[in-house]
């Protein structure tokens, strides 16, 4: 590699870049699959909420009828 200084001076960008791009991606699949998880536990927990709700205002309209 330090024998060939142009190629290395060529090469050397392009290699930050693809290092670069291979770290973009993999930040980004990180963030994608946290922000996935953090997403179907709050719908988790809002569905878990909405069903209380649902079960609450069941009673409330059997208890109506």
């Amino acid at each position: 590699m330090f024998l060939n200084p142009v190629s290395t001076a060529n090469s050397k960008p392009h290699r930050a870049a693809i290092g670069v791009v291979f770290i973009a991606k993999l930040i980004g699949k990180i963030l994608f699959i946290s922000t996935n998880v953090y997403i179907v536990v709050l719908m988790g927990t809002l569905s878990g909420d909405s069903t209380i709700m649902e079960k609450r205002d069941n009673g409330s309209l059997r208890e109506s009828r």
